[in-house]
């Protein structure tokens, strides 16, 4: 496992690897997460390894465009629309009804897909490097706290098929972002992070359950 601090030859050097199917950790605007290609059948097997995750346990991804949101996802609905506008990039994620472009295994099997466009440089110039929406969940064993620097990340994952750590410094926060289930009206929280209930509908007037 190599560590390198965040810079273009470092993120050259991930994008590589994610296309040929390895698993990097990356800093975000959150947590410190894993990334692979999520249309990558392995790779996303070898993420699941990582965490210790059961495979009915579906995975998140991160885009870095509206764009490729629209490619990835549909049934967009206006409320849905109204949260991107506010709170992407953000630490805000979706679920939506998948279009089928990343395998069953990212979903597990539920046909939904939880999606997020992060604030963070380092994830949006993988996506971009990669053209490929990527998986970005939490860097941890299943159960444990998210990670939050990469000398933790170094210290949890040694002697793992881990291939390297993009170190961004410490993490911002200490939340994973917020998950809202936006497939179905009134859309709900699945998971209350970052963002809050309260601050979400004093925002952009949208109740949520």
């Amino acid at each position: 496992m190599r560590v390198i601090s965040s810079n273009q030859e470092s993120l050259a050097l991930a994008a590589n690897i994610l296309l040929d199917g390895g698993v990097v950790c990356i800093p975000t605007d959150t947590v410190y997460g894993l990334a692979a290609s999520a249309i990558d059948e392995k790779a996303v097997l070898s993420v699941f390894s990582l965490k210790r995750r059961r495979r009915s346990l579906a995975l998140p991804v991160l885009v870095n465009s509206t764009d490729i949101v629209e490619d990835c996802v549909q049934n967009i609905s206006y409320e849905a629309r109204t949260l991107a506008e506010e709170f992407w990039p953000g630490a805000l994620t979706m679920i939506f009804d998948s279009a089928g472009i990343v395998p069953n295994l990212v979903t597990a099997g539920t046909g939904k897909l939880a999606v997020r466009i992060p604030n963070h440089m380092v994830p949006l110039s993988l996506c971009q490097q990669t053209g490929v929406p990527i998986i970005g969940t939490s860097a941890n064993t299943s159960g444990k706290p998210p990670l939050t620097s990469a000398r933790n990340v170094e210290e949890h994952f040694s002697n793992s098929s881990l291939r390297l750590v993009i170190d961004g410094g410490d993490s911002k926060s200490f939340s994973p972002s917020t998950v809202i289930d936006v497939s179905c009206s009134p859309p709900f929280i699945v998971r209350e992070g970052v963002l809050s209930k309260g601050e979400i509908f004093d925002r952009c007037g949208i109740e949520v359950e």
